[in-house]
């Protein structure tokens, strides 16, 4: 009986994960999928396009000001006629951010790198918020989280607090 709750629980998570990435009202297209050391250059010139051109079609989901990027995360392919603005080098280039999630001794870990300096993350695992991330620095940063139940959660995920951009992650056991 455990573990058919178990599994209820499990898929319930998944499909919650699952659909609220999917929020029609905040992304529009999934043209391309984020990978490590992606840059807003390289997948212009995938496309075809300038890189103020990606920037600006997909605005609705990347915070201002240097409008960063990330693995796992869904980039929308702009018109070859969409507008263009010049956003520089800095946004341009800079690698896609990522994290990694483990676990230890009932704590969560995670490490994040490449994400913007400030920006607002809430720490979803089970679909419960347990946590905060808010980076000070655009180099890596380990967060660490107490678990309080004795299941260890298999997905973290982290939801940005303005954009509500969700990315998810498998949780590794050491």
């Amino acid at each position: 009986m455990k573990k058919i709750v178990l599994f209820i629980l499990f898929f319930l998570l998944i499909s919650v994960l699952i659909f609220s990435t999917v929020n029609a009202a905040k992304i529009r297209c999934r043209d391309y999928k984020v990978v490590r050391n992606d840059t807003y250059t390289s997948v212009a010139k995938m496309w075809g396009r300038l890189p103020g051109q990606i920037v600006l079609a997909n605005k609705f989901q990347n915070e201002a000001p240097n409008y960063a990027i990330y693995v796992n995360q869904y980039l929308c392919k702009p018109d070859s006629d969409e507008r263009n603005r010049n956003f520089g080098a800095a946004v341009y280039n800079a690698p896609a951010g990522y994290f990694s999630a483990y676990t230890s001794n009932k704590l969560l870990i995670l490490t994040v790198n490449g994400f913007s300096k400030g920006s607002n993350w809430f720490v979803i695992t089970d679909g419960k918020k347990i946590g905060k991330v808010k980076p000070t620095v655009k180099a890596e940063q380990v967060f660490k989280y107490g678990l309080k139940s004795r299941e260890l959660p298999k997905i973290a995920c982290l939801k940005n607090m303005q954009t509500d951009l969700l990315l998810c992650t498998t949780i590794i056991r050491r």
